[in-house]
């Protein structure tokens, strides 16, 4: 048995698991059959911690399977050609195909994966797809669909396999609406943007807006609005006040602690202000995900703020942005 599999659901016989893994790793698997009736049925999964010298090669597999980096960095090689993978990268590939992909980071990959059969046109889609690593927006959503697939395998109920073939549909829906492309070469708006993003992601807790996040990066307000539309679809304050709004759901819900205290953190001037920008976010009050008395009954289960590890992950570019020069 490999540590965080889910005890009612034993690794069947047959099935290959990556042993370079942490023990923050967590798999599920089901049991589908051709009497679902699903074009799309899932058979396994998960969330692995890998180490960094992560290491796995298939000369083939018999199975569809995607894989969502959500953490570190590494390469995967399809077709004889070696391509970076990273936080924010997305890969699928097809049955029959051979495969390999490695760690090249220093603190290991962190990843989801969904293994699974298709036929009619979702298998042609996913054939399609399969080879080349590429990004979506917003990858949040993705994660939290993927969360909700794991936690939904995990529960004993006769349409267990139903609703995780559903949310996989959903999950393949999202991806197939916007037909993701790989990215194209970088200008240099493109890369102000990233790092624009990524001192959003470091620094959520303690930036409290737009010109926090400017003088932090160096460049004027308004320009940054303009790079964030462009590549990401939402201002610098949005992104910010959701990575905000998504580490409060993270003290209410895994820290236990209340609507006070957690606005205090987040140096809100009262706790009805941040109610308000957390239920403009979430779409209900904070108050829905933790007890408030001996008769409020269980915490209501929500998505963790961005996966596995609370941090947050780097918009992708919206399909408009990444063919635009300065």
């Amino acid at each position: 048995m490999v540590a965080g599999v889910n005890q009612a659901m034993p690794q069947p016989a047959g099935v290959e698991l990556a042993s370079q893994v942490g023990l923050q790793s967590r798999y599920f698997f089901l049991s589908p059959t051709e009497a679902d009736g699903h074009e799309v049925r899932t058979l396994y999964g998960g969330f692995e911690q890998c180490l960094p010298d992560y290491r796995i090669s298939r000369a083939s597999f018999p199975h569809h399977c995607l894989e969502v980096i959500v953490g570190g960095r590494g390469a995967v090689e399809a077709g004889g050609r070696w391509q970076t993978i990273e936080k924010g990268s997305l890969f699928l590939y097809r049955p029959g195909g051979a495969w390999r992909m490695r760690g090249t980071g220093t603190e290991g990959l962190r990843k989801y994966f969904v293994v699974f059969d298709a036929e009619g046109t979702w298998a042609r889609w996913v054939g399609r797809l399969a080879g080349e690593p590429f990004q979506f927006e917003p990858l949040w959503e993705l994660v939290a669909l993927l969360e909700a697939l794991e936690r939904e395998a995990g529960h004993p109920s006769a349409q267990r396999q139903s609703i995780c073939d559903h949310l996989l549909m959903a999950i393949l829906g999202k991806l197939r609406s916007q037909e993701p492309r790989p990215p194209t070469p970088n200008p240099s708006s493109w890369r102000t943007y990233q790092e624009a993003a990524r001192f959003i992601e470091e620094n959520y807790r303690r930036l409290r807006g737009l010109a926090d996040i400017a003088a932090g990066v160096g460049v004027d307000a308004s320009y940054l609005c303009r790079l964030f539309q462009r590549y990401s679809g939402m201002t610098p304050h949005r992104y910010l006040t959701r990575l905000r709004m998504q580490y409060a759901m993270t003290l209410l819900t895994r820290e236990g602690l209340n609507v006070t205290a957690v606005a205090e953190m987040l140096g809100f001037k009262n706790p009805f202000h941040f109610s308000r920008v957390f239920k403009k976010v979430h779409r209900l009050p904070p108050s829905a995900f933790f007890r408030t008395g001996p008769d409020a009954g269980e915490a209501r289960p929500a998505p963790p703020p961005c996966a596995d590890t609370g941090r947050a992950l780097l918009p992708a570019p919206s399909r408009a942005g990444l063919g635009g020069t300065d």
